[in-house]
C-alpha cells in the first residue's frame, strides 16, 4: 500500500503523486471492492471508508449497548 497505517502525510491522500505504481494497483483492488459493497473512501486516507448513508439516524440509528450486552446473545 502506499504508506502504512494511520500516515497522516501526502503519502496517504489517495490522488498522491507519491504512489508507487504497486500501491496503486492495490488501492485500486480496495476500492473496488468497498465500492462494490456501498462505502466511499475518504479522499485524505487511502484506507478510510465510509458506509454511504452512515450518518442516517432514520437508517442507523444510535444504540446504547454496553460490551457486555453485545458479547452475549440475545433471546428474541
Amino acid at each position: 500500500m502506499p504508506s502504512v497505517f494511520d500516515d497522516f502525510t501526502e503519502r496517504a491522500h489517495r490522488n498522491s503523486p507519491l504512489h508507487s505504481p504497486a500501491a496503486r494497483t492495490n488501492m485500486k483492488l480496495l476500492q473496488d471492492a468497498m465500492e462494490a459493497e456501498g462505502f466511499i473512501g475518504w479522499p485524505f486516507e487511502w484506507w478510510h471508508y465510509d458506509l454511504q448513508g452512515w450518518n442516517d439516524d432514520m437508517r442507523y440509528p444510535s444504540l446504547d449497548i454496553s460490551l457486555t450486552e453485545l458479547k452475549t446473545p440475545h433471546n428474541s
